[in-house]
């Protein structure tokens, strides 16, 4: 609700307790950008991710992507969401933008791994881990 408050700069009453429970509709008079809204997307995605509503979180997240799929934090709790939810391939894709984005990142690099490990793919996983 915060991030709603800063950007509209309108007061936000909210109505009920189980506001996440509904569907949130932000609007404006102006055209936001596409920074404000891959951020609003993000931090929906957040909001619901810290709920444990992973099958909410993961639409607001690719959304967020779908504005810019090399999104670090998006990518990162999309990650989470599809572990949480037993899609590996979709982490993997999630993953594999992380780690193409900060191919330094060792830790990074070895969760990918351990995903390639765990899907029998081993080339890759062997890539990843040296």
């Amino acid at each position: 609700i915060e991030f709603i408050v800063r950007w509209t700069g309108k007061v936000v009453m909210v109505q009920e307790q189980a506001i996440l429970s509904r569907k949130i509709t932000v609007m404006s008079e102006k055209k936001v950008p596409k920074s404000t809204a891959l951020e609003i997307l993000y931090h929906v995605g957040e909001i619901y991710f810290d709920k444990k509503d992973f099958a909410a979180a993961g639409p607001a997240l690719r959304r967020a992507l779908a504005l810019d799929s090399l999104h670090v934090n998006s990518n990162l709790l999309l990650y989470q969401v599809c572990l949480q939810r037993a899609q590996p391939d979709s982490a993997a894709l999630c993953m594999e933008r992380v780690v193409g984005a900060r191919p330094d990142d060792v830790k990074l690099r070895r969760k990918l791994a351990d995903l390639y490990r765990r899907q029998s793919r081993i080339r890759a996983a062997i890539r990843h881990y040296t």
